[in-house]
């Protein structure tokens, strides 16, 4: 009892550590945001990269990482007009 006790405990603590790096907020108004990132894209007149994901999808996370470190962070943000969740 008390060894299941202790992997329950060790899995509540590493679903509530992964829960914080979720890179998508699951309360965003999604469609409210896209609409203000593509009028801001009209003004400056820049492209707009949407990216879809969800946070239970390993590969959406992992692309996630992947765009906003290195040179492909670079290249987003000197090229293209983010929406705040679009790569949050």
């Amino acid at each position: 009892m008390k060894k299941l006790l202790i992997l329950l405990s060790l899995f509540l603590a590493s679903s509530a550590a992964l829960a914080s790096d979720l890179p998508y907020d699951e309360k965003a108004d999604a469609k409210a945001e896209l609409q203000q990132t593509l009028a801001a894209a009209r003004q400056s007149h820049q492209p707009v990269l949407l990216i879809m994901g969800a946070n239970w999808c390993e590969d959406c996370r992992a692309l996630d990482a992947a765009l906003k470190s290195g040179k492909s962070a670079e290249l987003l943000a000197r090229g293209f007009k983010q929406g705040h969740s679009m790569l949050n």
